[in-house]
């Protein structure tokens, strides 16, 4: 290698220096310069072993500089200076190639080691997250897959399981005898549990559920044998007071068949508490009807059904929703219609804030309170419902995504989407809160 000038100053052989062995070498220290040509190799070698450190840490992606210090190596750069001890530098010139190599790889590994255990951990990269981002989406999009290849099986066969209990479990929520299931009602806690929490009740948990409309009218005429339900649903007879959906707008919900698809019609208890109300009638519906409202549209078919039977009726207040048979709380409830936006507020608040677990109406819970008590709340919700806030109303539905819909002058419609059976729940309770009737926990 060729000798800086710099080296060559400091000693008195004009030479170049290209190995220990070699013949200028000898002639130099045969003059009496050793000492000075010991000097220039142990130089020569700590520059060559500190550029080749030096090298490999770049590579390594630590910049800085490279110096020497006795027996010391210290990189100085970006962030704190690192030094390591090098005791294989004034061996380095004489040693094989591969134990240079070594020796260089040792230094950097521990320069590395030094500056990575200082340093924060390196934030990821956008990059980084594309690979688990790719198997993520594949797996949502195989499990849709199977679940659109599987789902109509699967549904066909629960329901066909649950056909001989059902049947027992909605004649005992419409009053007749029989004994409740103790798995079924532990099932439709946990799906209760679930409910609460904003989850979304699908069509495989339609085991233990009934589906009800309530309709209550202004005239005193709206009985369950009541004609105007002639072209909806078949008589019933003296001997079950099970009843088959004849409606000819949709003749795929009237063909619905099974052993506990059937539908019960009984008189509504809350004709006697809410003033101006006459007559009201409760339609619980089972079986594969509870299917259908647990699929997003089969809602909407329910949904039109209700809206066909509250216009045939004459009805003042009505509502659709959905609960656990073996219970009377209300809870996953999607329509609700009046004459205008306080009495559809009000439709909303007598379906599910009375029937919540915890009533939304201080006063009137129908399972506590005497009829003259809830007579008196109700009276007092009617006398404010028409001085609320039009826009508090709204906003206090839409936070939940109530949506509204209306024909002047003959009704308007509050309506929840499909996901999170929970939401009419909730709005009842915020509106309940408007009224000033909410209790104070």
């Amino acid at each position: 290698m060729f000798v800086p000038k710099l080296l060559r100053n400091r000693i008195r052989c004009p030479i170049v220096i290209a190995a220990p062995s070699d013949r200028n070498l000898r002639g130099c220290l045969s003059r009496g310069s050793s000492r000075s040509l010991a000097r220039v190799l142990s130089d020569v070698q700590r520059a060559d072993f500190t550029r080749r450190v030096e090298e490999q840490l770049g590579r390594y992606g630590v910049a800085g500089r490279v110096e020497s210090n006795g027996h010391h190596l210290r990189v100085v750069g970006p962030g704190r200076a690192l030094t390591v001890a090098s005791a294989e530098m004034d061996a380095f010139a004489t040693a094989p190639p591969d134990q240079q190599a070594r020796s260089v790889e040792r230094i950097v590994r521990e320069f590395v080691r030094l500056r990575r255990s200082g340093a924060p951990p390196p934030r990821p990269r956008w990059r980084d997250w594309l690979r688990p981002i790719f198997i993520l989406g594949l797996m949502i999009a195989c499990l849709a897959a199977a679940w659109r290849w599987l789902g109509k099986p699967a549904r066909d066969a629960i329901l066909a399981r649950s056909a001989a209990e059902s049947t027992q479990r909605v004649t005992a929520a419409t009053g007749l005898a029989q004994s409740p299931a103790v798995p079924t009602a532990t099932m439709c806690q946990r799906i209760q549990t679930r409910i609460a929490t904003g989850g979304t009740v699908s069509v495989l948990d339609v085991d233990g559920w009934v589906v009800e409309m309530l309709l209550l009218s202004a005239v005193p005429t709206l009985e369950p044998t009541s004609s105007k339900l002639d072209g909806f649903f078949a008589e019933a007879t003296t001997a079950s007071p099970m009843r088959r959906l004849t409606w000819p707008e949709d003749a795929e919900l009237s063909a619905l068949e099974s052993p506990d698809t059937f539908v019960v019609i009984s008189s509504e208890p809350l004709v006697d508490i809410l003033a101006g109300t006459k007559s009201g009638i409760r339609i619980t519906l089972s079986g594969k009807f509870v299917a259908k409202y647990f699929d997003e549209l089969g809602r909407t078919r329910m949904q039109r059904l209700a809206a066909a039977l509250f216009e045939a009726t004459g009805s003042s207040y009505g509502a659709l929703y959905a609960r656990c048979a073996a219970t009377t709380n209300h809870q996953v409830g999607s329509w609700f219609r009046a004459k205008d936006l306080p009495s559809s507020v009000l439709a909303l608040v007598a379906a599910m804030g009375l029937y919540a677990e915890v009533s939304h109406v201080n006063g009137a819970d129908p399972r506590t309170n005497s009829p003259l008590e809830q007579r008196r709340i109700w009276d007092t919700l009617l006398e404010r419902a028409p001085r609320l806030d039009r826009q508090k109303i709204t906003l206090a539905l839409a936070e939940d995504g109530g949506m509204i819909a209306a024909r002047p002058g003959q009704w308007l419609t509050i309506t929840f989407p499909f996901q999170d059976s929970n939401r009419a729940t909730r709005a009842s309770l915020r509106i309940a809160k408007q009224f000033g009737v909410a209790p104070r926990h």
